[in-house]
């Protein structure tokens, strides 16, 4: 959230406290808000790819997302996995619940629509 960007860019949403002082979730976040002291935020994470969804598949597997010299736009069988599905395989928990779960999503890289891994 840019709550003291200008009005053009800010949201339309306001930022309300956390259980961690100085960090603000939006107002429709409230229960998660209560939760903050449990999760880790990371902002050392960054890349430069100037493509949202190709810089998501590089953060989520650690590989440049070229194929051939050409950017990944669409699930393939030899596409990376995401980590957490590695170390799922690696190190399964044996608890009842999923070790991990990407949920697919629309995607859409230089006007291509592909359902799928990021």
């Amino acid at each position: 959230m840019k709550p003291d960007a200008p009005l053009g860019v800010r949201s339309e949403f306001q930022p309300i406290a956390t259980t961690v002082p100085g960090l603000m979730f939006c107002e429709h976040l409230p229960l998660l808000a209560q939760q903050a002291h449990h999760l880790t935020l990371v902002r050392s994470v960054h890349h430069t790819i100037g493509d949202h969804n190709a810089g998501a598949y590089y953060a989520l597997t650690g590989r440049v997302p070229l194929v051939g010299g050409r950017l990944i736009t669409a699930p393939a069988a030899d596409n990376f996995p995401p980590f957490g599905s590695v170390l799922a395989k690696l190190r399964p928990t044996g608890r009842n619940l999923p070790d991990f779960v990407h949920m697919p999503d629309w995607m859409s890289n230089r006007r291509i629509v592909c359902l799928g891994a990021a």
